[in-house]
């Protein structure tokens, strides 16, 4: 796999749009990816990503694309992600983050921007 560049290609710009726009750690969004800071690090200098990063760097870009959709405004969106909510089992989307089930986050909030109950 060929080795990106920081700033090159759109799964990197992901890690720091993440990081701008949510208000999530570079320890979070490693996190998020079932990763430890100091590969988060590699990656944003430039060492190539695992496949497995990138299912997840992708899954992690349709969730911050999907929360922009429902909040539009960064500043509703980061109160919202501590915030326990009953259709995760009183967890805060933050939690769900940190386990790496941004797909359910994206999910729920589809549903709701689809007009679908939870």
């Amino acid at each position: 796999m060929a080795t990106r560049k920081p700033g090159v290609g759109p799964q990197l710009r992901v890690i720091e749009e993440v990081h701008e726009r949510l208000g999530l750690t570079y320890a979070e969004i490693a996190a998020s990816l079932h990763a430890d800071e100091v590969a988060l690090d590699g990656w944003r200098c430039g060492a190539s990503l695992p496949a497995a990063v990138l299912a997840r760097l992708d899954g992690l870009r349709a969730f911050a694309d999907e929360l922009d959709r429902t909040f539009g405004d960064p500043s509703d969106e980061r109160p919202w992600l501590d915030r326990p909510l009953a259709a995760l089992g009183h967890r805060t989307p933050r939690a769900v983050i940190l386990a790496g089930e941004t797909d359910l986050l994206t999910s729920m909030l589809y549903a709701l921007n689809a007009g679908i109950p939870a």
